[in-house]
């Protein structure tokens, strides 16, 4: 875990990320592999370069740093977490992989961390988010899925409640903020693109859009 998790950094930090304090910026990269963080694991390593030192999700990654848990309210590293996520869910719990979008489009891009189930199903996502402070944000699959690279995503409450979002970081956590969305009232499914109503070919049109756009770069971790 030691040799690994600092060959991700360096290559990470190297190639995906352009740094301006807590600035981060994607770029293209070729896929990686590391080691997942589990309750099991313990990653102790050092960074092998000084060029990253002020990267916020540097000492994060390397477990040698704890994010503040916006859910439970209190700091706890990576192994924290899938410990505490795997005593909740009764199973293992560990990261399949990584990717950065700017979430919230504030210049600033995210670090996502895929959240797997016993090495195989997919739970979800992290979301770290650089303020003064590195804050995660746990969602459950359906909440933030299909990321693109600009930012924007999907998220479904259901068959005909769904749709294409932003995030907004707020005082008390986060919350959506909708671009284009799909409302069912009894047998009335109702359609808003832009705070709009609209019909359902305009709506499914928007949707084609955000289908076709540039998928965020996933980065398997091992």
């Amino acid at each position: 875990m030691k040799t690994s998790f600092a060959k991700l950094i360096a290559a990470m930090l190297a190639v995906v990320l352009v740094l301006t304090g807590c600035a981060i910026v994607p770029k293209e990269t070729a896929p990686q592999t590391f080691p997942a963080a589990s309750q099991t694991d313990s990653p102790e390593t050092t960074p092998e370069t000084s060029s990253t030192a002020n990267d916020p999700f540097e000492e994060i990654l390397l477990d040698e740093k704890a994010f503040f848990h916006q859910k439970q309210g209190k700091d706890m590293t990576l192994t924290g977490f899938c410990g505490y996520l795997g005593s909740i869910a009764e199973t293992k719990v560990s990261f399949s992989n990584y990717a950065f979008a700017d979430l919230d489009a504030d210049g600033t891009s995210e670090l996502l961390l895929g959240i797997v189930f016993n090495d195989e199903f997919a739970y979800g996502t992290l979301v770290l988010h650089c303020t003064d402070v590195v804050t995660g944000y746990e969602f459950a699959y359906r909440q933030l899925m299909d990321v693109k690279q600009d930012g924007t995503f999907r998220y479904s409450g259901g068959a005909a409640d769904n749709g294409i979002a932003r995030l907004e970081f707020t005082q008390d956590g986060w919350e959506y903020r909708i671009l284009g969305s799909m409302e069912s009232s009894g047998e009335t499914i109702s359609y808003f693109w832009d705070g709009q109503q609209v019909d359902q070919d305009t709506y499914n049109s928007h949707l084609d859009t955000h289908y076709f756009k540039d998928d965020i770069v996933w980065i398997p971790l091992g």
